[in-house]
């Protein structure tokens, strides 16, 4: 497998951020936004419902970073790669990791899901963030978190 910044950078964004895996294909440089102050991801979601998404700065300031460096027009995805190709890649730096679990777009999406509840504690907010329709399959996250919990938790470190 051939490693550069994009490939990093999706895996990053995918469990620092809680995106789908539809979502962080559709990541461009428009997607990267201030709000009161604050690094956000503006994202298309299920239903073509827009939402913020809280972005780490420092993901926010390598994005950019990285799109100013390759020339990236607002437009254009930072990962132009289709879902299935995602999941390979995922795949390959998993076990490259040595990671005993199979890493696919989702679990990360889940990971960050139970880590965030972990830190914030509030069920409507991790609705919010995640795309949620009802507050129930956030809720779900308190009492079964994926078995044998986040991507974090894995032999070989944390994702």
């Amino acid at each position: 497998m051939r490693w550069n910044c994009r490939i990093i950078a999706f895996g990053i964004a995918h469990v620092k951020t809680g995106l789908r895996g539809s979502e962080a294909l559709n990541l461009s440089p428009s997607s990267v936004e201030k709000f009161d102050r604050k690094p956000v991801l503006s994202i298309v979601g299920k239903g073509n419902k827009r939402r913020l998404v809280a972005c780490p700065e420092r993901l926010t300031e390598k994005l950019k970073a990285f799109a100013f460096e390759k020339k990236i027009d607002q437009g254009e995805g930072f990962f132009p790669i289709n879902r299935f190709r995602a999941c390979e890649i995922l795949k390959e730096a998993s076990n490259k990791a040595g990671f005993t679990k199979t890493i696919y777009p989702h679990l990360l999406r889940q990971s960050d899901a139970i880590e965030r509840l972990r830190q914030i504690g509030n069920p409507e907010a991790l609705q919010l963030h995640l795309g949620h329709s009802p507050t129930v399959i956030a809720v779900r996250y308190l009492f079964n978190p994926h078995p044998g919990g986040s991507c974090q938790n894995q032999p070989g470190g944390s994702v």
